[in-house]
């Protein structure tokens, strides 16, 4: 009788762990509740939160040394909508970025001899995106920040943008937007897949390229 029962506890610690292993990836269980909330991710809808999941299945941490770590250098423009971040107010963001800049995280390595640190090339906003002009690849910034002058009405699969620092650039993707803003402040980044321009404040982004 004893071993009976202990063959069915046996077989239902076995279950459980085949199903635990089966078990698709769902942030909900890898932080508190209230990382939940203050993240802003109990706010999602369930499709939304679905294709979150899917995408932190994949989500491999590549650290960039001295750089903050920000989702959006990390995620296209497409997958920034569909998984909802972009309904993240700035705060909830932050406090994103900065879970997620623990999840995964590699163990500490045993602290290496001390080394001469060496000194990056000079780099100014004004290179920013000049590979695209020429063929030599020029020491660069990883964004930019600057304006567009006047009464800026979106953009249609085609348009140019004219900066306020004298560089043109171009849109790069087929989206189209009916963003109003006069004076607008916008943020240029240069991600692994090309150049986003962003404004701060507000979810619409599209990819761009220089061209002057």
């Amino acid at each position: 009788m004893r071993l009976r029962i202990a063959t069915m506890l046996l077989t239902s610690l076995l279950c459980g762990t085949a199903l635990a292993a089966d078990k698709p990836l769902d942030v909900r269980d890898l932080m508190t509740a209230n990382q939940f909330h203050a993240t802003g991710l109990d706010k999602l809808a369930p499709e939304q939160l679905t294709a979150f999941d899917a995408w932190l299945a994949g989500y491999t941490r590549t650290p960039a040394a001295g750089k903050s770590l920000d989702v959006r250098d990390l995620v296209s423009a497409s997958q920034f909508h569909v998984t909802g971040l972009d309904q993240l107010s700035p705060q909830q963001l932050a406090a994103f970025n900065g879970w997620l800049a623990t999840y995964g995280a590699p163990a500490a390595a045993a602290p290496a001899a001390a080394a001469p640190t060496p000194v990056p090339p000079a780099s100014s906003s004004a290179s920013f995106g000049q590979e695209m002009l020429q063929a030599q690849q020029n020491s660069e910034p990883d964004r930019i920040e600057s304006r567009i002058l006047g009464t800026f009405t979106g953009w249609n699969g085609r348009t140019t943008f004219r900066l306020e620092n004298g560089q043109i650039w171009q849109q790069a993707d087929g989206t189209t937007s009916d963003l109003t803003l006069h004076d607008p402040q916008v943020v240029i980044k240069h991600l692994g897949i090309g150049y986003l321009l962003t404004f701060p404040g507000h979810s619409d982004t599209v990819f761009v390229r220089r061209i002057h």
